[in-house]
């Protein structure tokens, strides 16, 4: 797995270790599903078992030193930070689209004296360089999505994966086929080794965790264009 380290250097950075990206203005659902629930949200998923079933599927990972790390839709920042916690040497940086989830994410790092890269942004439009990182984790995220916009992120994680990088995923069992076949989607993109498991309950539904690689590009480092 490529080790080499990912230049933070590209973006603007802020004195708090975060930085934003100018771009059209989205609408998207909060992590609470409303900006008054947000400070419910962490000992609402605590309560419930969710972020147990983060910091398993950050412990499944088996990180390591130098690894660079993308947690996509990262909200208040649970598994980022403990994905830097369980791993100091791994690079770990965090996105996701609400500043005020990210207000939190960063004193949570702030909290735990660990240093995440947070940035404001959406998935589907990852502002980073394809083959920038080793790892990629969700989580409870693209339930919020249909069908056209889980692949478009998926497509973009692919794009930013390494040649043998790892996406790790939980969210919960689809409803309807409106969220369409997650695993389908990850084989469309060109993800390989695909598989899925039951992880148990959370908020009473239940939580499938997804693991996928990209494949290794024979003779050098693969690319990416889309």
């Amino acid at each position: 797995m490529n080790t080499c380290p990912l230049s933070l250097d590209v973006f603007s950075m802020s004195s708090t270790g975060a930085s934003r990206m100018h771009a059209t203005k989205r609408t998207f659902i909060p992590a609470a599903g409303f900006d008054f629930a947000l400070p419910l949200y962490d000992p609402v998923t605590r309560w419930f078992g969710a972020d147990r079933l983060r910091r398993e599927l950050v412990e499944h990972a088996a990180l390591r030193a130098g690894d660079r790390v993308l947690d996509v839709g990262c909200g208040t920042g649970t598994l980022a930070v403990y994905a830097k916690q369980i791993c100091p040497a791994a690079q770990v940086v965090g996105i996701d689209p609400d500043p005020r989830a990210l207000a939190r994410s960063r004193r949570k790092a702030a909290l735990a004296r660990v240093d995440v890269h947070l940035d404001e942004g959406f998935g589907d439009a990852l502002p980073y360089p394809g083959a920038a990182f080793d790892h990629a984790f969700s989580s409870y995220m693209l339930h919020h999505l249909d069908a056209t916009a889980q692949r478009r992120l998926i497509e973009h994680v692919f794009r930013v994966l390494a040649g043998g990088g790892r996406l790790h995923l939980i969210d919960f069992r689809p409803r309807s086929r409106v969220a369409g076949d997650l695993s389908a989607h990850l084989r469309a993109v060109g993800f390989v080794d695909v598989s899925t498991q039951d992880a148990g309950n959370v908020m009473f539904h239940r939580v499938i965790r997804y693991s996928a690689s990209v494949p290794r590009a024979p003779g050098g480092d693969r690319s990416a264009e889309f």
